[in-house]
């Protein structure tokens, strides 16, 4: 029995991973086709970058030779590298790009949507509150609850940004531009 609820587990786990890898990355891609709706090339070049990144993610969690050495803090570190690389380094070139108008409205909203999901990864980093009180949180309010809570609040932020990306681009024409 303990055979099967282990692989059970492992199962859910890897579903778990993905389905956040999947709200993630379709979050994170969303925001390259509205943020750099001006800049064809970047919004090309950006997404294609991403997807692979994905892949790798999806691959890291999924591929048996790969779980083998797919140790908890080891995936958080990868996460994490994947995260500097196909978030910040975009927003960092969108925000050097963009009109300040546009810079006025949506970059306090993107930088709420990652405050919200970098608070996620923090629970799920440091397994607080469940490392720090042994015993008190293993089935309500554990890390692992705040992890799902902070990707879904993350994801509805973004969802509403990207209805004010769209209603933002139909009111305003691309300004020319060299990129």
């Amino acid at each position: 029995m303990k055979v099967k609820a282990a692989t059970t587990l492992k199962g859910n786990s890897r579903c778990d991973v993905n389905s956040i890898v999947l709200v993630l990355g379709t979050s994170i891609s969303t925001g390259f086709y509205y943020g750099f709706a001006c800049y064809p090339v970047l919004k090309v070049l950006y997404t294609s970058l991403f997807s692979a990144i994905l892949v790798l993610l999806a691959a890291f969690a999924n591929l048996k030779s790969l779980r083998r050495i797919n140790g908890h803090k080891f995936y958080l570190e990868i996460f994490i590298a994947t995260a500097t690389v196909s978030i910040l380094i975009p927003m960092f070139h969108w925000v050097s790009v963009i009109p300040e108008e546009e810079a006025k409205i949506f970059i306090p909203r993107v930088l709420q949507c990652l405050g919200v999901y970098f608070l996620g990864f923090a629970f799920f980093g440091t397994r607080f509150p469940e490392r720090s009180f042994p015993g008190r949180f293993d089935y309500v309010f554990n890390s692992h609850q705040f992890w799902h809570a902070c990707v879904f609040f993350g994801a509805w932020i973004w969802g509403e940004t990207l209805i004010k990306f769209a209603q933002y681009r139909e009111g305003n024409a691309c300004v020319a531009s060299n990129v």
